[in-house]
Order: C-alpha cells, then sequence, then structure tokens
C-alpha cells in the first residue's frame, strides 16, 4: 500500500495523474477531496455522493447524487452548480465521466443496498456551460433495464451497461448498438486505449467460479476470456468490479462482498491477491501516467503499486491527451515523435512518450507533416501553405 485516504464508505473513487495530484471519493453522503500524494484531506463536503468524475484539467469534481449531478470546485470545494434533474429522486447516479464534449451521467444500483432501483436505469449527456449555475441535459435515454455498471469507449463513443442479463450498448445519440446476452453481468470496464472492454459474470452452472470476458466495442464479438476461480467462496462467485491493468494486459477482479482484489494475466493466471482491506470493496480505478490503482471499501480507500511485473512504462502516458490524431511520424533517430491534431501539434520524447512542447494549430483534415533529416518538422495544409514547427 502506497497510500491511505480515510474516509468510510467509500462507494466511487476517481483520481488525477500525479502532477495534479487529486483524489475524489464519493461516499454516499460526502463526497471527500484529497491530496493524491500525501494523503491529506483538502475538503470533506456533506452531499449527496453515489458517484465521482473528474474534469479534464481536473479542476471541478462531477458527484452523482439522486437523478442528477452536481459540480464542485477542486481548490476550494464549493458546488459551482448542479445539473438539471434527469432521473427520479429515488434512482441514485451511479457512473459520470468527462467524455469531451459533454458530462456523461448515469443512474443504477448502488452496491451496497443490490437492487435498488426497479425503474430502467437512464444514461444521460449534460452541457458543459451553465445557466445560472445549471447544466442544462442536452438529451437522455433510458438504458432498457436496471444498470450495475458502465464504461465509455471514446473511439466508438459508444456506452455499455451491464444489466445482469444483458449488456445494452448505446452511441452517443441514444441509438441502441449492441444487445450481449450475458447471465449475472455486473461489472464492466473500458480498456485504457483500444476500442475493447472488459465484463465481469458468474458460472450458471456450477456457480463456484466468475468468467472475465473481453469484448470488441467495434463488432461487439468476444475476443478472450478466462475463469476467476482461485478461492471462491460461494457468495463471491458472482464478479462485480473488473478493472484493466494501465498496460491493458492484465485485469484486476473483485467479488461480490469480498475485501480481496486479484491480479491475473489473460491466460487466466494469477499474478497476486491484495488483501489491504477490512471491509467489501466496492469501487477499483487506475491512476492516469502511472503504474497505479486505487480501491474503495466501507472501510476507506487506498492507493496501491500495480501488482504487475511486466507493464511497460512506456505506456504511461496514454491517458495525458485525448484527442483525435490526423498524423504522427518520428525523427530519424526515433529520438523524438510529432503529432498533429485538429487543435494542437505536439513533440514527445518516443521512449517514454513524454510531451515536451506544444503549439496551437486551426487544423484541416487532411494535413501532413515531414520530418527533415536533421529533425526539423514541417508540415503542410492542403492550401499551399507550409509551417515550420
Amino acid at each position: 500500500m502506497v497510500c491511505k485516504y480515510t474516509i468510510p464508505n467509500g462507494h466511487d473513487v476517481q483520481a488525477s495523474s500525479p502532477a495534479d495530484d487529486v483524489v475524489v471519493v464519493a461516499a454516499e453522503d460526502k463526497l471527500a477531496i484529497f491530496d493524491q500524494s500525501s494523503g491529506e484531506c483538502q475538503h470533506s463536503i456533506k452531499t449527496e455522493a453515489f458517484s465521482v468524475g473528474l474534469s479534464a484539467d481536473c479542476s471541478t469534481v462531477y458527484c452523482g447524487a439522486a437523478g442528477r449531478v452536481t459540480m464542485f470546485d477542486v481548490s476550494s470545494g464549493a458546488q459551482i452548480g448542479s445539473s438539471e434533474q434527469f432521473h427520479g429522486d429515488e434512482d441514485q447516479v451511479k457512473w459520470v465521466r468527462d467524455i469531451g464534449d459533454y458530462i456523461a451521467a448515469a443512474t443504477g444500483c448502488i452496491r451496497t443496498s443490490w437492487n435498488n432501483s426497479s425503474t430502467e436505469s437512464k444514461l444521460a449527456l449534460i452541457c458543459k456551460e451553465s445557466n445560472d449555475n445549471l447544466y442544462q441535459i442536452e438529451r437522455s435515454w433510458s438504458i432498457q433495464a436496471v444498470a450495475f455498471s458502465h464504461c465509455y469507449i471514446s473511439t466508438q463513443r459508444h456506452f455499455y451497461s451491464a444489466c445482469d442479463d444483458v449488456i445494452n450498448g448505446f452511441d452517443i445519440y441514444g441509438e441502441k448498438v449492441a444487445t450481449l446476452p450475458l447471465e449475472n453481468c455486473l461489472g464492466l470496464c473500458a480498456h485504457p486505449y483500444e476500442p475493447r472492454f472488459l465484463s465481469g459474470s458468474k458460472d450458471e452452472e456450477t456457480y463456484t467460479f466468475s468468467i472475465i470476458q473481453e469484448w470488441c466495442a467495434k463488432t461487439h464479438t468476444l475476443l478472450r476470456f478466462f475463469k476467476d476461480s482461485i478461492g471462491l467462496k460461494l457468495h463471491e462467485s458472482t464478479n462485480w468490479l473488473v478493472c484493466y491493468s494501465p498496460c491493458g494486459e492484465m485485469v484486476i477482479t473483485t467479488g461480490f462482498l469480498s475485501t480481496k482484489l486479484r491480479v491475473y494475466k489473460f491466460d487466466g493466471g494469477l499474478v497476486d491477491e491484495v488483501k489491504e482491506h477490512s471491509e467489501p470493496v466496492l469501487a477499483i480505478t487506475t491512476v492516469p501516467a502511472t503504474n497505479q490503482f486505487l480501491s474503495s471499501s466501507l472501510s476507506g480507500t487506498i492507493l496501491c503499486d500495480f501488482p504487475c511485473p511486466d507493464v511497460n512504462e512506456n505506456l504511461r502516458a496514454y491517458q495525458q491527451v485525448e484527442e483525435k490524431v490526423l498524423w504522427t511520424g518520428f525523427t530519424a533517430d526515433s529520438t523524438f515523435m510529432y503529432t498533429i491534431s485538429i487543435k494542437t501539434i505536439r513533440k514527445w520524447i518516443a521512449d517514454t512518450l513524454e510531451q515536451i512542447s506544444s503549439a496551437p494549430f486551426k487544423g484541416w483534415l487532411h494535413a501532413k507533416g515531414a520530418i527533415t533529416e536533421d529533425g526539423a518538422f514541417a508540415f503542410c495544409l492542403p492550401k499551399p501553405w507550409c509551417y515550420v514547427f
């Protein structure tokens, strides 16, 4: 264990990269904002808090409440607004994320009360600009079942929801794109950088092990799976939390009401068990740009190093910049890499994926780049213009 964040009843947890030094925990009737490095609590806010998310710049916390999302300033802890109500007062928002153009939020069952909702869960896209501190709903739709878990695939702009006996997928306009029958499916997790996602479910014949599956978000086909069957008790045999490692090649899981976390390779080989919690684990997430993960339980939240001996440290920067890349190229000696996006040109150290410079760019979709032998970089637009960076 690297650090502990003292707040009981943690239902959800999210973190910034170490540079921004933020951990936020939703504890049902309280929202807590911590220093990631020291574990010191900066703000403890009495409010409905069933889920949490962070804005891309880590300046704002999105807090899932009853049928709506409230917004808090990370620095001051002050509430700066709330969304319109998009579901009933009895329906908790159990998932909220910044997806670029919108804040995405979804209702569903919280894990401590199991099936506490009898109404179909909803997903909403919330505008990022407020009107008198009220954030309007751009659109919302029914997930067509009671949901237990959600994830978002940014490359496809698809949402997926685990609904016990089925995974329902929707595009950003609310159109259904997938129906994947899967008994006792309660946990989902998006791959850190590829169009894939994990699901966790229970074997229906013996009820003695869980099945971890990986799905393709393009074709909605099963890519691979393995059995999570190490020392499971009967009540733990439903896998309700799954999470990718930072490299996307290992999985961390836990069972229903279990205090243990298990780390697997995709061949089903057990890498390690983490036994730091004394109460059931309710949330797991990785820390961007690190080889670490956070887990929350009824007894507190902890930060641990991911017990993966073969994680490639060069993958650390995958989540630092999320944008559509139009062109990329390397210098002749492979020391540096350049990328062009719609708005920005960036220069990176190739070995570490560390960004070392950037410049604004009013992009053209067909922009091309060229790198000279001495490492100078130029790019050309469809019109006869050429710039040196």
